[in-house]
């Protein structure tokens, strides 16, 4: 199991670095820190807050906040719900950019709300693994001069899988969120930038790849949490090799405090007893 553990970070994390490589002009998406709640027994709750620091180009800022809430309802059986803002100002020059050229500018609002259940479970004394399946509702509200001014409202479904390790001190947890998203709105958005994101059944879907990484540093009820992790396009039946340029928002990193209520930090065990998802 250790090595089955070890492979989950190691892939998440490389999939991670790997894929944040390449930067985008115009974003109907944005790169959000996954909920990866780590439960491990019947009633725990942990509630989260994070801020996301993310590249957003040249002079480019971001102060989009977050916060998780999630409850193990039974032994294995988990729900979270999520709140994802975003505020982000976007300073993007062009290829062998050159002093007095034009500098595209604009700012991208909005807010997302996610609720999904899930499935948990433990190994050896410190493993966890997770897979959780759910719905998004967001919208993202786009101004400046560069290219117009719209509006997007969108619908995701998603599952994810983690696995990590759960300690006194130091978790850890790594995986992978594939989400379908479907946007609307697009009527309203200029003709050019439609057909350039548009499939050629004439939907605007989207298939997202989000991998991510997380660790929390503390002691048992409160920990620092730290996650890293990327949004990608899963190109597929597209119009043009450029689509894929107006949905990825970019790699970005998050840090935030983790409150963890739970049995086993308030209960002493003795040595060789059974495990917390073996109790009654």
């Amino acid at each position: 199991m250790k090595h089955l553990l070890t492979a989950c970070l190691g892939l998440a994390a490389l999939t991670t670095f790997y894929s944040c490589s390449v930067e985008r002009d115009i974003v109907l998406n944005s790169a959000d820190k996954v909920c990866s709640p780590g439960l491990r027994e019947r009633g725990e709750l942990v509630i989260d807050g994070s801020r996301k620091m993310k590249s957003t180009g040249y002079g480019g800022t971001s102060a989009s906040w977050s916060g998780d809430v999630a409850y193990a309802v039974k032994d294995h059986i988990g729900l979270f719900a999520s709140v994802r803002t975003l505020d982000e100002h976007y300073e993007s020059r062009p290829k062998g950019y050159a002093p007095g050229a034009q500098i595209k500018k604009f700012n991208l609002t909005g807010m997302r709300t996610d609720v999904a259940i899930g499935y948990f479970t433990g190994f050896g004394a410190h493993g966890k693994l997770e897979t959780y399946y759910g719905l998004g509702f967001g919208s993202i509200d786009h101004k400046g001069a560069y290219p117009v001014n719209y509006n997007v409202d969108y619908l995701r479904a998603f599952g994810q899988f983690g696995a990590g390790y759960d300690g006194n001190i130091l978790s850890l947890m790594g995986g992978v969120k594939l989400s379908g998203q479907s946007n609307a709105n697009l009527d309203k958005v200029d003709i050019t930038l439609r057909d350039a994101i548009k499939h050629k059944d004439g939907k605007y879907d989207v298939l997202l790849l989000d991998p991510y990484v997380e660790a929390q540093l503390g002691y048992k009820l409160l920990k620092l949490s730290m996650q890293v992790g990327c949004n990608n396009v899963i190109p597929y039946d597209m119009n043009t090799s450029e689509q894929n340029r107006y949905y990825l928002s970019g790699f970005y990193f998050t840090m935030g405090l983790t409150v963890r209520f739970a049995h086993r930090h308030s209960e002493k065990r003795q040595w060789g007893a059974k495990k917390y998802w073996e109790m009654p």
